[in-house]
């Protein structure tokens, strides 16, 4: 085997797998993201129902002389859209309330694995008095 070939081989633990050298260029597409982007930008201000559906957008396309197929729109409208958002539930327990859960989990009993049911509670309030 050629070193050109080893080398990549042997600085990782697993095969990277098949990275092309460049993106593929968009032929039919190319010319039509920025209308595309101009369109999920303004739906970012309105409400979630009023918002363009990757085929309503394929069909805006078409109006404009795209003669491309609807799964490269939906697949350009998926990579520009948002992935995640950012979700923080605050965790605050007041005096009197506690975290509860049920669950199972193996324990050794007598020598022998059972499958036993469990309860768990945390006390996260600790009121401090002065002596």
């Amino acid at each position: 085997m050629p070193r050109q070939t080893l080398k990549p081989i042997l600085e990782h633990r697993e095969p990277p797998g098949y990275r092309p050298p460049q993106p593929r260029p968009r032929k039919k597409l190319g010319a039509f993201l920025d209308q595309i982007k101009q369109l999920l930008k303004a739906d970012q201000a309105r409400p979630r129902k009023q918002r363009h559906t990757a085929k309503r957008i394929w069909e805006r396309l078409c109006e404009d002389g795209f003669t491309g197929g609807y799964t490269v729109v939906k697949d350009a409208v998926r990579a520009l859209t948002p992935k995640n958002q950012e979700v923080f539930v605050p965790l605050q327990h007041l005096p009197g309330e506690a975290p509860a859960d049920f669950g199972h989990a193996l324990a050794k009993v007598n020598g022998r694995w059972r499958k036993v049911a469990f309860f768990v509670m945390a006390l996260p309030y600790i009121a401090r008095h002065p002596l």
